[in-house]
């Protein structure tokens, strides 16, 4: 299983990054000081907290309220070989799919 794709939303230096593809194999993250290279790999730790972006955009004056939700958005893949190997030897399993509206337990829905 690995990530193939994802995005951040609201988080350090990043408002909305475009949708990044991670391709099978070694990925390379380069960029100059603070392009946000660290926020990125911060993104998709298991530790991810929320820090908002602020710029005059989100904070336009003195105590403005900020957005307080930071997101990452992400596609998993599985190959076929390891799918088998996790739903078990040939009997008929079933995966269950969440529908629209489901809800996880932090609020947040499909």
């Amino acid at each position: 299983m690995r990530i193939s794709r994802f995005q951040i939303l609201n988080y350090k230096s990043f408002l909305e990054t475009a949708e990044i593809e991670f391709k099978p194999g070694f990925n390379v993250v380069t960029g100059k000081n603070n392009a946000g290279k660290t926020g990125l790999l911060e993104a998709l730790t298991l530790q991810f907290e929320g820090n908002p972006h602020r710029t005059v955009e989100t904070v336009p004056y003195p105590g403005a309220v900020t957005p307080d939700s930071s997101v990452v958005k992400f596609t998993l893949s599985v190959d076929r070989k390891e799918l088998v190997r996790l739903i078990g030897d040939g009997q008929q399993r079933f995966l269950p799919r969440p529908v629209s509206g489901f809800a996880w337990p932090s609020g947040s829905t499909l």
